[in-house]
């Protein structure tokens, strides 16, 4: 795959035409990491945009005490970085590698070209954004159950798609306990809600999830 192929494939330059996706290539870098390898940390400064074409990472934020809460698991199609160059704020969480990772980086300079050029690509970037923001005001509501919260995080993943993360990455994104969540998978499971995997969740019955939120 090229350089330009390879920055067409990806979701956030997928409306990019021939010519504009071989200018993007030219100020692209394409690089690889290995699993256990920190991209980025919390607190520094963010000056590149990295976008995930095979592997999978690990985003999270540690405590005053050393203890880590994991905010996200991300992979292909997904991106980071993007927070710190619109804002020019440092690295709101530190990006480890959980795969053998291959990445598109991009620098701030060359993303706010090709908003300029595309504006469907800030679009996306708000999109997403919006979107985590309401999952957490979600799973933020003193009223919702750890089940109802849970049942609206597989909602939100991609449909028909398993859920890759473990069960202490679920219990970390929605503010609960990986006991609390596992408890509570083995019970969606048990009603055919949901099958569970070696280390993922597939949705079965979405409609039932959906029926938990309403309650």
């Amino acid at each position: 795959m090229t350089l330009a192929e390879a920055v067409r494939s990806h979701r956030l330059f997928s409306s990019l035409d021939t010519d504009q996706a071989d200018r993007m290539a030219a100020v692209c870098r394409r690089r690889t990491h290995r699993a256990g390898e920190i991209l980025v940390h919390e607190g520094e400064p963010g000056l590149t945009l990295h976008l995930i074409l095979e592997g999978k990472v690990e985003v999270y934020r540690l405590d005053a005490t050393g203890q880590k809460t994991t905010l996200s698991e991300l992979g292909p199609g997904d991106y980071f970085g993007e927070m710190s160059l619109l804002d020019g704020c440092p690295r709101s969480a530190t990006v480890a590698c959980l795969d053998a990772s291959l990445f598109l980086v991009l620098e701030r300079d060359a993303l706010v070209r090709a908003i300029r050029s595309q504006p469907s690509i800030a679009l996306t970037i708000i999109a997403d954004l919006s979107r985590r923001l309401r999952q957490s005001d979600d799973w933020r509501s003193a009223h919702w159950t750890v089940r109802q919260r849970l049942a609206r995080f597989l909602l939100d993943q991609e449909e028909g798609m398993p859920v890759s993360q473990t069960h202490q990455a679920i219990a970390d994104r929605i503010q609960s306990r990986r006991e609390t969540v596992s408890r509570e998978l083995s019970v969606l499971a048990d009603d055919g809600v949901v099958s569970l995997g070696r280390a993922s969740v597939k949705v079965l019955r979405p409609k039932a999830l959906h029926r938990l939120l309403e309650r």
